[in-house]
């Protein structure tokens, strides 16, 4: 994503253009970061030594194994908890949250900001008349944000390319204002080696309604930088030391093969390459192997592991050290270099998410009672960790804390356990109000019929008393 300072006004489809040209000539990061999150490191373009030498590209997926443990703890099962005052607001919200499947959009949008430092969602209006939220690519995206302090976008150039059934790539382009968006598309052709424009779309400007720009923008950090970029100079350290390792065993196969007392031609150097056996009549002449030392280099690639993960601030779960954590607290210790680094990205997410309902505000408050100053306010937006824990200690906990605490607070504290408080509190109350219509239905009458038996029972008694005294 490339993001230019420039003032708010109307820029012209020219102006527009060399935009993308300067956003296509910086791509080379996103790409490189891409790349080794689908483990195409640049190992794989390593060059061979020689003829007939072995050029091992043991390409490491680290990039792909350290995003999918971040995003598993910081958005793997139920990472939203929305929370509103009015029931009726409040039932619209998880409506619109149900409708755009906010948990794989979460998921999606982490993995996309792990990659590239910043993810993206837009918003628009489907078929149905609903809004609906997507994620973007982000290296398709170019922000304009004004030369204030507060830097907010104010238009949002999108732009992608695509081949049409002539085999002709067509750039495709859309630019995002506050009211309207304004689509066409530039089609070219290579001629000679050269690109050439063959026709350019005539733009097409339609409303959107959200009244402003209609996305919402995530950050891993504040530095903008990927999840793995400043340790892939340790991963091509990585890949290296395994790559050498398997070359030098393949190429000397453990040892080497001496001859001494003669010249070998090229014909017989290449039987030997080949078939690896040496046939000589001659006197004089001496073939042994002679034994190749190569030195262990696995400490070196723990060293480097360990750098890594450490590094980038996620724990290695699987590290033999797990093995020893069985309460709760060592288990939380060991992820707290990944929590600390989770605390921070939940900032930037919450502030994407309130963007998002804030646009969804704008567009629920043509068609009812909605302020969408009060929403963005009031609303309560809450990241939710899948934590490792102990269950039985934390259970243990929340029963010994019963007796001090209220009831919200205990479900607070077992909320890997509850879908919601409020729908536990709800299910709480139905039951007691049910047990308690089942003591007024049946206890009361069996109650006193027992009462009037017992009546009966203590009459007879004192009857038989004065019969015994006369």
């Amino acid at each position: 994503m490339l993001r230019i300072k420039r003032p708010k006004k109307h820029y012209s489809y020219n102006e527009i253009y060399n935009f993308i040209r300067l956003h296509e000539s910086s791509m080379s990061r996103e790409i490189k970061l891409k790349d080794y999150y689908s483990n195409h490191n640049d190992i794989v373009h390593k060059q061979r030594k020689g003829d007939g030498k072995a050029n091992v590209k043991a390409s490491h997926p680290f990039a792909n194994k350290l995003t999918s443990t971040f995003v598993g703890y910081f958005s793997g099962n139920n990472p939203l908890r929305i929370d509103y005052e009015d029931d009726a607001i409040k039932e619209q919200i998880d409506d619109f949250m149900k409708y755009n499947d906010v948990e794989k959009l979460i998921t999606k949008l982490t993995i996309d900001a792990c990659i590239y430092g910043e993810s993206v969602a837009m918003t628009f209006i489907d078929k149905k008349g609903m809004v609906r939220v997507a994620p973007v690519e982000t290296n398709e995206i170019i922000v304009l944000v004004g030369n204030d302090i507060l830097e907010e976008p104010h238009h949002v150039i999108r732009h992608w390319k695509a081949e049409d059934n002539s085999e002709h790539e067509v750039h495709y382009v859309e630019i995002y204002d506050e009211f309207t968006v304004s689509k066409f598309y530039i089609e070219v052709e290579n001629e000679r080696g050269e690109i050439k424009v063959r026709e350019t779309g005539t733009p097409t400007v339609i409303e959107h309604l959200f009244q402003d720009v209609p996305f919402a923008f995530f950050k891993l950090a504040d530095d903008g930088l990927g999840l793995y970029e400043r340790c892939i100079p340790l991963i091509d350290c990585y890949d290296l030391a395994v790559s050498t390792t398997m070359d030098s065993l393949i190429d000397l196969t453990d040892s080497i093969l001496l001859v001494a007392g003669c010249e070998l031609d090229e014909e017989v150097m290449q039987q030997v390459r080949e078939l690896r056996i040496l046939n000589s009549s001659e006197t004089g002449v001496n073939v042994e192997y002679v034994n190749n030392q190569i030195p262990s280099q696995e400490e070196i690639k723990d060293r480097l592991r360990r750098d890594i993960f450490s590094l980038c601030g996620i724990v290695d779960i699987d590290s033999e050290e797990w093995g020893n954590a069985t309460s709760g607290t060592s288990l939380r210790l060991r992820l707290t270099s990944m929590e600390y680094k989770a605390s921070v990205t939940s900032s930037y997410f919450v502030e994407g998410v309130r963007r998002l309902f804030e646009l969804w505000g704008n567009i629920a408050q043509l068609t009812g009672k909605l302020n969408v100053d009060e929403l963005v306010s009031n609303i309560s937006i809450q990241m939710v960790r899948n934590t490792i824990g102990n269950e039985q200690e934390t259970v243990a906990n929340a029963i010994q804390l019963s007796s001090v605490l209220s009831k919200e607070t205990i479900i607070n504290l077992l909320k890997d356990f509850v879908p919601s408080v409020d729908v536990e509190l709800e299910r709480l109350a139905k039951e007691k109000e049910e047990n308690a219509l089942f003591m007024q239905d049946y206890g009361h009458d069996d109650f006193e019929n027992e009462s009037e038996d017992d009546k009966d029972d203590k009459s007879e008694e004192d009857v038989d008393k004065d019969d015994n005294s006369t």
